[in-house]
């Protein structure tokens, strides 16, 4: 048991059994009412806070030769210290926005198109064992693509030969402040043995320039409120070479000219990546939304397993003055400056565009607003077939941002359940073009789009209340290529079609549903493009259930898997 006497993280002690559910209860009494406040902006007329120096050093991880920690969650009931991985406690849905008009034309009409040349199953439900939801990222190598699941990582060879998998908690456990191992002789099946962190919310990039993996994901601390992020950046091409690991904080200031960290939710962590640095950002929850905050790491001392300067930025505002949320960097191979977006938070008629200059010597971000159709919430949930249960949709909140070489790509969730897609100027704080997307009326969620340049394609997720087979949670990709009409998208191929109801809450079998009635899909779909073209993608649908922990209520049958693809527009 790995102990920190320190007054900062206090002493890492067994928790009580229902400390699983602390994020979702903490999540459900959010209020993000301070998101539309504030005129001014955050410091010397920029909007912004900081910078704030400082350095990390790294811990190397060989995926040959890594040991396992062994973490101990609660009881399957059956004898005493079964192993057995957690439910990852996320923040309940957002309520809906506005329900106003609808904000523009919708595309209906798409051709069914062979986009896809390879696919194979990526890491499940019986892979990870009650982790909902998957929150599954895709980065493409030369000759591996990488997966992370909220609970796993994993590297497959391009024909789905998985070269090696681990779980979070073995590959990061050189760096967490906050993994230990349980003592030993505790009786678990009696005392309700239960971790006391957690780790989720994975993020995988490859840098095709610089030729590195990037992983990320949040070390958060049940016992003490204390939280980070956790980095890891391989070491070569081959994932499965050495990788190089860090733990980056939250820093503010300490109102002594120095820095602090800060007990908080550390949530929805994002990052990208430009000629210089590697750019990680975050939403910071000490009880309510407070900021998002950026740091900006040397990308170079990083990939080679050095001690890496940083610069922290808090605080961070849109123009006229509120409070950014879910700031997302962009992808930008070889290039600088970097670029960020976000959205509105509930609802908006604008996005933000973000520039960064010079992030490691003397750092400058500038924003702008850039005009886009008004756009609010989707709604709670998408229907199934035969249940009222409903598959949760998210919010409208950016997804993963993009970078072609000249224009930034982007995507979110609007209205009634549309994929809003977006191809904008950064130079000028434009829209080049923008589309919406519903196929055949489907409610299309989670959508996450890439370019280079010619082709962009976007993967996203479908639930509707057909009973025809076609209904159930599924995956799918849409494309287009240059040659396309402005706004739309011209073939669609479903991926992996849902073949039952997704209910993650079930009750044991032969008792009531205990379940809410929206259930939680996840926060995002992963997609990177292949080095020597196309691109990998990677999402979750609904699949037959797994058998049902008997006497573990919260260890539903989490009945879906993921579909790791290749796609090509021809």
């Amino acid at each position: 048991m790995r102990e920190d006497t320190g007054n900062r993280k206090g002493t890492y002690r067994p928790g009580e059994l229902l400390r699983r559910q602390f994020l979702k209860v903490a999540g459900a009494g959010l209020t993000v009412t301070a998101l539309g406040t504030g005129t001014a902006a955050a410091a010397d007329g920029q909007p912004y806070r900081g910078p704030y120096a400082a350095t990390y050093d790294a811990a190397t991880v060989d995926p040959a030769t890594l040991e396992t920690v062994t973490t101990v969650v609660g009881t399957q009931g059956e004898g005493e210290g079964e192993e057995n991985e957690r439910v990852i406690p996320k923040k309940a849905p957002a309520a809906s926005g506005s329900t106003g008009s609808a904000t523009g034309p919708v595309q209906k009409a798409i051709a069914s198109g062979d986009l896809v040349d390879t696919d194979f199953d990526g890491l499940g439900a019986s892979d990870v064992r009650g982790v909902v939801p998957s929150d599954t990222q895709i980065g493409a190598g030369p000759d591996h693509v990488v997966q992370a699941v909220n609970s796993r990582l994993a590297a497959y060879e391009k024909d789905g030969t998985k070269a090696f998998e681990y779980t979070l908690d073995d590959w990061f456990q050189n760096v967490s402040p906050y993994i230990y191992e349980p003592p030993e002789g505790a009786d678990y099946d009696t005392a309700g043995f239960f971790q006391d962190y957690i780790i989720f919310d994975p993020r995988v990039r490859y840098d095709a320039d610089a030729g590195h993996f990037i992983v990320i994901c949040v070390d958060y601390s049940l016992n003490t409120g204390f939280g980070g992020i956790l980095l890891s950046v391989s070491s070569t091409s081959d994932p499965t070479d050495e990788w190089y690991n860090y733990y980056v904080p939250p820093l503010f200031p300490d109102g002594d000219g120095g820095t602090e960290e800060r007990a908080g939710l550390v949530d929805f962590p994002e990052v990208g990546y430009d000629g210089e640095a590697i750019y990680l950002t975050q939403n910071f929850f000490p009880s309510n939304f407070t900021q998002a905050t950026m740091v900006a790491i040397d990308k170079t001392a990083a990939y080679s397993g050095g001690t890496a300067d940083a610069n922290h930025f808090t605080d961070l505002r849109n123009p006229g003055g509120t409070l950014a949320f879910t700031v997302q960097p962009a992808s930008v191979d070889g290039q600088t400056p970097g670029y960020f977006v976000n959205g509105r938070y509930f609802q908006g008629q604008s996005l933000t565009v973000w520039s960064v200059d010079d992030p490691l010597g003397d750092p400058t971000l500038s924003n702008d607003a850039v005009r886009v159709r008004p756009y609010h919430n989707p709604p709670s949930g998408a229907e199934q077939p035969e249940t009222e249960e409903k598959i949760d949709m998210g919010d409208d909140r950016i997804n993963r941002v993009s970078f072609d070489g000249q224009h930034l790509w982007t995507a979110q969730t609007v209205d009634d359940g549309r994929a809003r897609w977006y191809e904008i100027d950064p130079s000028d704080s434009s829209v080049v073009q923008s589309g919406s997307y519903k196929r055949e009326g489907r409610p299309c969620f989670y959508p996450t789009i890439d370019s280079d340049g010619e082709t962009a394609v976007m993967v996203y997720n479908t639930s509707s209340s057909r009973n025809d087979g076609t209904g159930y949670a599924s995956m799918e990709v849409a494309a287009r290529s240059s040659d396309d009409p402005t706004g739309e998208l011209s073939q669609y191929e479903v991926v992996a079609q849902g073949v039952d109801d997704y209910d993650y809450q079930d009750g044991p079998a032969g008792e009531p549903d205990t379940g809410p009635q929206v259930m939680r899909w996840g926060d995002y779909n992963g997609i990177s493009p292949d080095p020597d073209g196309g691109f990998w993608i990677v999402s979750q649908y609904a699949s037959t259930p797994s058998p049902r922990a008997e006497s573990v209520d919260y260890l539903a049958d989490n009945d879906y898997d993921t579909r790791i693809a290749y796609v090509s527009l021809g």
